[in-house]
């Protein structure tokens, strides 16, 4: 019983880390791909272009989505503590 406990704990925990992560990593590869191929395309090689677009895309990622990724986090934190019970029996 403690086993399956367990696998059953850490695939919650590395679901809500995928979860919370994948919204703020996407737009930032994508907007890494779209910055390079730019300067590929026009041969600019400014360093300060790779960071500032990114920058800015995951600051207004992060306010869209992260109301949404506080809610799931809390949401496991309680589900967690709720089950420190089980865990210790």
């Amino acid at each position: 019983m403690k086993d399956t406990l367990i696998l059953e704990l850490t695939n919650k925990t590395l679901i809500t880390s995928a979860m919370i992560s994948i919204p703020i990593l996407i737009p930032g590869l994508v907007t890494g791909i779209i910055v390079s191929i730019f300067q590929t395309i026009t041969s600019i090689q400014e360093q300060t272009l790779t960071f500032v677009p990114k920058f800015v895309v995951l600051i207004v990622t992060y306010l869209l989505v992260g109301g949404w990724i506080t809610q799931y986090v809390v949401s496991f934190a309680r589900e967690m503590f709720s089950r420190i019970p089980e865990i210790a029996s």
